[in-house]
């Protein structure tokens, strides 16, 4: 099981397809370490994060309501 947490491109640099490249990269490298199961998480206000996601073929399986931070 592989964990992305997280993938962010600069704002000067969105909508050039960096995202794809690196996503699609990302799982190139999962399916050559023999990798079954990639997940990741994105806030459901990051419409186009979800999108590009989905563009390389994650699925939503869930949704969290609320997450909380707990700082000692």
């Amino acid at each position: 099981m592989a964990w992305n947490g997280g993938t962010g491109i600069a704002p000067a640099f969105r909508g050039q397809g960096i995202g794809r490249v690196l996503m699609l990269r990302s799982l190139e490298l999962c399916r050559e370490h023999g990798v079954e199961i990639a997940i990741l998480e994105a806030l459901a206000q990051n419409e186009n994060a979800i999108k590009l996601y989905q563009y390389v073929g994650y699925e939503i399986t869930d949704r969290l309501m609320f997450y909380n931070i707990w700082v000692p």
